[in-house]
């Protein structure tokens, strides 16, 4: 269930087991995944947005006044499994994904350019984010991830 909380502030209340919803698209520039709580991402698709939450049972939107930005931070726009999130902070995120194929992982709002150090099951090595801000991965069906983000 959705429920106002006041302006540009929402919470999202359920078992846990929901983890997307979809927003109208013209809130995807005031998105504020730093002060959003249970949000790790979103992804603008046609007329929508479609945002990615953790799995909390309660999750909490939070939208910039109309008119600013809000600060971007590293934000999952897309994944072809399920991922379950162990840690997550501004310098780091652990987590397990699930599939029965390879998953396709895709993250945004890095610094363009930068590296992200990627650790696959105890192997690290590092990634060049793109020109665009996004960080494309493919890992296996059933892996656990570590991901420390660039400055």
């Amino acid at each position: 269930e959705l429920y106002r909380q006041g302006n540009g502030h929402w919470a999202m209340v359920g078992r846990g087991d929901l983890q997307t919803y979809r927003i109208p698209d013209e809130w995807a520039s005031r998105v504020d995944l730093a002060t959003s709580r249970g949000l790790v991402g979103w992804k603008a698709f046609q007329d929508h947005v479609y945002l990615h939450t953790d799995g909390s049972s309660v999750v909490t939107l939070k939208l910039a006044e109309p008119g600013t930005a809000p600060r971007r931070i590293p934000r999952l726009e897309s994944s072809t499994g399920a991922v379950e999130f162990v840690e997550r902070s501004a310098e780091r995120w652990a987590f397990e994904v699930h599939d029965l194929r390879p998953v396709e992982l895709v993250f945004a709002d890095l610094p363009p350019a930068g590296s992200a150090a990627v650790t696959l099951e105890g192997s690290s090595r590092s990634h060049t984010v793109a020109d665009d801000g996004r960080l494309m991965l493919t890992v296996p069906a059933e892996a656990h991830l570590e991901i420390l983000w660039p400055d």
